[in-house]
């Protein structure tokens, strides 16, 4: 395994601490790394926790300032209570069996709202020493249900010395949110790992262990390993070494396909070079190529169109870049439309298609729909269109019914006249009577071409009435072969649905 730098962190010998802010009272010194909803802290260095250790407990009167290069032993701070302290440094410093001594000196000395943060720092050291169970044990002792047990939880188990040791402390946890908080603690034990250069990891060594989910903890370290490579300024080679050590790790392929969808956040074209050839699923594909777009969209476009047997994707990484930039795409076809192939370059056009649609351009989509090859997608195009209109109709028919049935039948409205049957139709949920009548006193303005959508729509209303051979003379007088099958059809099933 190679070895990579956090910002603000050291590695796995690092000094951390589960702390949260609980009431904005916790200041801490180092970086903050948020994991879940536990935040990490690192604590720069000793000599800074000795030092901020001094200014918590000088109210105490047992000093009024101990330097940080002061070793040696003065007047006890901790006093007969807790023998075992003498300096601040002792607090932290301290061997097993001297634990107690310091957990009990911050749980009575220290203020409410900075507790947990510096029992956090020596339940870590404990938790290194080998000594798990007991740190749980005085956790359990002194914190009920919540945030504060969960953080020092969380933090012994970031800090386990072995993973032995976290199975057996794992046991002892009896509730669920105790057992997601250790799983986060793990999730950074194995970002460290990860970081270290002591051993590789193989996650066959873990999976068969009595901590469950340990899959997700995993992917957790894995995405978090990259972050940190990143941001402590990994260059894109030290980037791609940390990226393919992770692959290294013995994951089944259900669970590395996985981590490479997690990863395609941070390093998409990696994780697309590794699953596009999988069978991975269409959803995840879509999530690592939008990845892509928003890294690079023209070079995502280029290892599409180089890839066989992916064209399907081409639609979906148009609509993931045309949302960014509505303009680019369409240029980009423009330049490169001759050297895509036929399937290629129709699924490009339908993804601007669709993207109009969802805009409401719907004379640009029309534009876009009408270069489309005849097929289903043509066919999908259309009826997302049509549904936008028939929504548009719908509107204006619930503002001004008459208005809207006068600009359709006249020619005036944007939509074609078939959308009369769709308006008759919701003017007919909102007022049964009136659609009739005010067609009744304008029937002599409506030519035969126009009259059969209202047809439709008349023979519609004697189907849901019973009436089919009202509705069969209506269905007469309907030209459009299209409509015509359609309103039939649903005569048919009418008919036969009574007969039985």
């Amino acid at each position: 395994m190679f070895s990579f730098y956090r910002a603000g962190r050291s590695q796995r010998s690092a000094k951390l601490i589960g702390a949260q802010f609980m009431n904005n009272s916790i200041v801490a010194a180092g970086s903050i790394l948020l994991i879940g909803s536990f935040v990490i802290f690192s604590i720069a260095s000793r000599a800074k926790t000795t030092d901020e250790l001094t200014e918590k407990v000088s109210f105490t009167g047992g000093v009024s300032r101990v330097a940080e290069n002061d070793s040696k032993k003065i007047s006890r701070l901790g006093g007969d209570e807790f023998p075992s302290i003498h300096t601040a440094n002792d607090i932290y410093n301290f061997e097993v069996s001297n634990f107690g001594d310091s957990w009990d000196y911050i749980q009575k000395k220290f203020p409410a709202g900075e507790r947990v943060m510096w029992l956090a720092q020596i339940v870590s050291r404990m938790s290194r020493l080998g000594d798990s169970k007991t740190a749980i044990d005085f956790i359990h002792r002194d914190f009920g249900a919540g945030d504060s047990r969960n953080v020092l939880i969380s933090a012994c188990f970031a800090n386990i010395s072995s993973f032995e040791l976290a199975e057996r402390a794992f046991e002892t946890l009896e509730h669920e949110d105790e057992k997601a908080a250790a799983r986060k603690g793990l999730e950074n034990f194995f970002t460290q790992e990860m970081a270290g250069t002591s051993r590789s990891i193989f996650f066959n060594d873990y999976k068969d262990s009595g901590i469950p989910n340990l899959e997700d903890v995993f992917r957790g370290a894995a995405s978090q390993y990259l972050l940190d490579v990143q941001a402590g300024g990994g260059t894109e080679e030290e980037m791609k070494i940390a990226f393919d050590s992770i692959l290294e790790m013995g994951f089944d392929e259900n669970l590395e396909s996985k981590i490479l969808v997690d990863l395609s956040t941070r390093v998409p074209f990696l994780s697309w070079e590794q699953i596009e050839n999988r069978e991975l699923g269409t959803e995840n594909k879509i999530k690592v190529l939008g990845d892509m777009m928003s890294h690079d969209p023209e070079k995502a476009f280029e290892l599409l169109q180089s890839s066989s047997g992916n064209e399907n994707l081409f639609k979906n990484g148009v609509l993931q870049w045309i949302r960014t930039d509505a303009k680019a795409p369409i240029e980009w076809y423009s330049k490169n439309a001759a050297s895509l192939s036929a399937e290629q370059a129709n699924m490009v056009v339908a993804g601007i298609a669709h993207y109009a649609t969802t805009q409401g351009e719907m004379e640009t989509a029309q534009r876009w729909i009408d270069e489309l090859r005849e097929g289903d997608e043509k066919k999908a195009a259309n009826y997302r269109l049509w549904k936008v209109k028939k929504s548009e109709v719908v509107k204006a028919v619930k503002s001004n019914p008459q208005k809207a049935m006068k600009d359709l039948v006249s020619g005036k409205s944007q939509f074609e006249k078939y959308y009369i049957e769709a308006a008759m139709d919701e003017w007919s949920r909102l007022d049964k009577d009136a659609p009739g009548e005010w067609f009744s006193k304008n029937e002599r303005i409506i030519d035969n071409s126009t009259r059969q959508y209202f047809a439709a729509a008349f023979a519609k209303q004697a189907i849901s009435q019973g009436d089919t051979m009202l509705a069969r003379r209506w269905a007469g007088l309907i030209q459009d072969e299209k409509t015509s099958t359609r309103i039939n059809g649903i005569i048919e099933k009418t008919e036969q649905a009574a007969s039985n």
